[in-house]
């Protein structure tokens, strides 16, 4: 495996997973992620090595609006787009591996 590509666990597997189940069940105008964090979410649920300076350049971009949802109150896919499309790039516990 290439050194700017690395697997991100379990758990990261388990959220983007959960993200794209709960994705699927939602209706269209509350569907959240785009083609390119669907993707990453399928490789992430599958246990494939991704690519490190993206997911990570992804999470810095995107964690404050997770953040900013977290603190609001909104835990899950099905309350928030922005938790959802956390999820799909594997969550806090990609972002604690990449970091």
């Amino acid at each position: 495996m290439p050194a700017n590509r690395v697997r991100l666990g379990r758990e990261a597997a388990r959220l983007a997973q959960r993200a794209l189940d709960a994705r699927g069940a939602l209706p269209a105008s509350r569907k959240y992620g785009t083609p390119a964090g669907i993707a990453q979410a399928r490789r992430i649920a599958r246990g494939e090595p991704v690519d490190a300076a993206r997911t990570r350049a992804f999470m810095a971009r995107f964690r404050p609006i997770y953040l900013r949802e977290y603190r609001k109150g909104h835990r899950t896919p099905e309350t928030s787009k922005a938790i959802g499309a956390w999820w799909l790039w594997g969550g806090s516990p990609a972002w604690a591996k990449l970091r």
